[in-house]
């Protein structure tokens, strides 16, 4: 079997080559031709077969613990990956293998940084274990500067790196939405792109930024360069499910309101009764809202979460039995008059302005998902961009907070499961 290097060299066992030293050492060719055998299986029959001729070795181990997690065998790969070390602490496709079942299987993330970092010390040029590090830090450690400085040293030691450019790009795009950041991470999408045009998840990533922007053609503009690059064509299916979290994103603001309601929302102001105020401006407010409501529910302009959010029980996860609307009823208050009651204004003010958080926030979370679809990962990365935004709320107004995060999520169009997953975390953040 011919085996080119540039294969080996693309699968990272540059060790394993170097302890060769181009020499035709049969251990080292055997171990070769295993690793280019794409069946699980077969390549299962041939590591028994080589361990029957040769001496196990590290590269043996670390090969069998690759082969392990690929046929779902964890726990012999992680064994196989720790004897792999034995025999030689500066094998580093075991540590860095290692470092990636601790993150992705064991959930150990100091253990898994540990082994990262252990493989770094070896080989500092081994990008595949500095950008497992960063994404390590980005999602479990919120060490966002710790995790720049990783793509930043890929980018010193390999200039062409596109993923460092591409996933630095994503970093500054997460931190906020000034002007600054954005800009900086228009300039690293710019750049992966201009190394690598085929690349396409830089095309995803950077036009999913101009339509959190608001610039919509600009960002189909960017879609659409990737599509010549799209072989498999899978990139234009997954444009369109983009382009549906677009749809979303743009239904978690403000609803478009007639001139009518427009005047009616300023009238409302903060959507707040005081005490404080002439009793006949309440009055007048409240009769206000009630116009305001009628109005929205009559032209059916409320998107259909926010309505089952007051509707339905199941949202109203303070009290399952009954809904946010229903304990309006229990009290006496039916129908039409509920909408000029004081304690429906929040309702209605979500109804027409979406979730009550920073905008930032929102905007970060809709890019998120946009990168995300899947609910699972999500929530992963949606924690600590949260926690970054309410690490001084405290008591009360951190159930608050969570429970507007359970709505932004619900317009993100989340499964309620994962929805109020993400909003009992907040809660629990101490």
């Amino acid at each position: 079997m011919t085996v080119k290097f540039n294969e080996l060299k693309n699968e990272h066992y540059l060790p394993l080559l170097t302890a060769m030293g181009y020499e035709n050492v049969n251990w080292a060719t055997d171990l070769l031709e295993i690793i280019a055998i794409k069946s699980v299986e077969e390549r299962e029959i041939a590591l028994d077969k080589y361990a029957a001729k040769h001496q196990p070795n590290s590269y043996y181990y670390a090969l069998k613990g690759s082969t392990n997690t690929k046929s779902g065998r964890p726990d012999q790969a992680k064994q196989n990956y720790l004897q792999a070390i034995r025999l030689n602490s500066k094998n580093v496709e075991a540590l860095n293998n290692l470092g990636l079942l601790f993150d992705h299987h064991y959930h150990e993330f100091q253990l898994a940084r540990e082994y990262y970092e252990s493989a770094l010390e070896v080989d500092p040029k081994l990008t595949v274990a500095r950008i497992n590090l960063a994404l390590l830090l980005t999602t479990h450690f919120n060490d966002i500067e710790g995790a720049k400085k990783q793509y930043e040293t890929i980018i010193k030691l390999d200039p062409k790196e596109v993923k460092a450019y591409n996933n630095l790009a994503n970093l500054y795009r997460r931190e906020g939405s000034d002007s600054t950041n954005q800009d900086i991470a228009i300039k690293y999408f710019q750049k992966a792109i201009e190394i690598d045009p085929t690349y396409l998840d830089a095309y995803i990533n950077y036009g999913n930024l101009l339509y959190v922007q608001g610039k919509q053609g600009d960002g189909d503009a960017i879609y659409d360069q990737g599509k010549q690059y799209d072989k498999a064509g899978n990139y234009s299916a997954f444009i369109e499910r983009v382009k549906k979290m677009n749809s979303a994103f743009k239904d978690m603001n403000k609803i478009e309101l007639t001139a009518e309601e427009v005047k009616w929302a300023k009238a409302l102001g903060s959507f707040e009764i005081s005490l404080d105020e002439d009793y006949e401006l309440r009055i007048a407010k409240l009769n206000t809202a009630a116009l305001l409501a009628r109005s929205l529910l009559n032209r059916k302009a409320i998107p259909e979460t926010r309505l089952n959010y007051f509707t339905k029980p199941e949202y109203n996860l303070s009290n399952t039995r009954r809904s946010h609307e229903a304990i309006f009823e229990s009290n006496g208050t039916k129908g039409e008059e509920i909408f000029s009651h004081p304690h429906f204004l929040p309702y209605l003010r979500y109804f027409i302005y979406g979730a009550a958080l920073p905008s930032s926030l929102k905007a970060d979370l809709a890019a998120l998902k946009m990168d995300h679809s899947y609910d699972d990962d999500f929530v992963e990365y949606a924690v600590p961009i949260i926690k970054k935004y309410c690490k001084d709320i405290n008591g009360g107004v951190r159930n608050s907070f969570a429970e507007e995060v359970f709505k932004v999520c619900l317009d993100l169009n989340l499964q309620m499961a994962y929805a109020t997953q993400l909003r009992n975390k907040t809660m629990s953040w101490r």
